[in-house]
């Protein structure tokens, strides 16, 4: 199977940096703190925050830390907190309203506070100090020079457009072009240079783990993708069931209005959790489809459909699978299914539609003729 073969699995690594961005809520517009000044302590701030970090609304977090920051000036946790808002936030200017300059300032602003933040190197374990760990901050700069990575991958896609409706002045699009290019691939490699380190400490982050294995995968090094993608994988399971366990305990809390609040984070973290380990799963199958792995990437796929039946898109991919191996009338079972999926949804016809009825024909006719 050629490698081409594999690009409707690699389309979904170049989404943005988080699995689960696209359920991100819109907090509104950024706000700054109460013209009244605090009304409670510090700690009321820094506890807001966190939660609102953990809901995604990534607005109201900033406004909490900054509230802090009134009562706790300079505060190295106020400012690192402050400074994955405003990389989270970048996120939602170019997801929700296509505004890459006000996500270039925000990234821009967030990296200059991790490298003001980080004092020396990396500690060898990331459980070794509880505060002020040069890890964190290094986890934030890779994350924002990925994500600066991505938006130029995204500027350059729409140059690559204007140039192939040869729109405007060519040479000088075909230029900027190149530089968003070159940008690109010297933000990955420095992202990459991070993850790498930071995935080597012990009790090493997740989401270094899972970042760094999502980025070999846009840079073709799949031996090393597959590698750092199945350490995530072990991980999300383990986490999940962790979740589910502290949810049981939960139920039994007495005091409903706070059992109500810690039941709301933890469906938080377990739907992100989930997007995640799907998300690592759907990539660990397009790496065994490449090299003609059919059955593990079938194995993959139907552990995914098995954590998360609304993915839809994970039908046609099944499918595929499955022609490959010659099992045709499951392979259009699959197809009828995303097919009625898309309808049910309303879906305009699209190139996953138009794969999936040539997939059908192929399938229906290969069926027909082995019998």
């Amino acid at each position: 199977m050629p490698r081409n073969a594999a690009l409707s699995f690699r389309a979904l690594l170049i989404l943005p940096l988080m699995a689960a961005c696209s359920l991100m809520p819109d907090d509104g517009p950024e706000v700054k703190p109460s013209e009244k000044g605090p009304q409670f302590d510090a700690e009321y701030y820094a506890a807001n925050a966190k939660d609102f970090i953990a809901g995604g609304q990534y607005g109201r977090a900033k406004h909490q830390w900054l509230t802090f920051l009134e009562l706790q000036p300079g505060d190295w946790a106020g400012r690192l907190g402050i400074a994955f808002c405003d990389l989270y936030l970048a996120e939602e200017a170019v997801v929700q309203r296509g505004d890459f300059r006000q996500a270039r300032t925000l990234l821009a602003g967030a990296e200059k506070t991790f490298a003001e933040l980080q004092s020396g190197p990396l500690e060898r374990d990331t459980q070794e100090v509880k505060q002020n760990a040069n890890w964190k901050p290094a986890l934030g700069a890779a994350l924002a020079a990925r994500y600066a990575g991505y938006m130029d991958h995204l500027e350059a896609a729409r140059e690559e457009a204007a140039i192939a409706r040869n729109e405007g002045d060519v040479a000088k699009r075909r230029e900027t072009l190149a530089a968003l290019r070159a940008r690109r691939e010297e933000n990955y490699r420095r992202a990459i240079g991070v993850f790498e380190r930071l995935a080597a400490m012990e009790n090493a982050s997740p989401e270094a783990v899972r970042n760094l294995g999502q980025l070999y995968l846009v840079t073709r090094q799949d031996a090393k993708a597959e590698r750092e993608l199945l350490r995530y994988l072990e991980f999300a399971r383990s986490t999940v069931r962790d979740f589910e366990a502290v949810q049981e305990e939960n139920k039994k809390d007495y005091q409903a209005d706070r059992a109500a609040v810690v039941a709301s984070l933890l469906d938080q973290k377990i739907k992100s959790n989930v997007a995640k380990q799907v998300q690592t799963l759907d990539d660990l199958a397009g790496l065994s489809f490449a090299r003609g792995d059919y059955l593990e990437s079938k194995k993959y796929l139907e552990e995914a459909l098995t954590v998360d039946p609304e993915r839809r898109d994970l039908y046609l991919k099944l499918a595929q699978s499955d022609g490959e191996l010659r099992m045709y009338e499951t392979a259009l079972m699959r197809l009828d299914e995303f097919l009625r999926r898309s309808l049910r949804r309303r879906e305009d016809f699209n190139e996953q539609i138009q794969r999936a009825m040539e997939l059908k024909k192929q399938y229906e006719a290969k069926l027909a003729a082995s019998k």
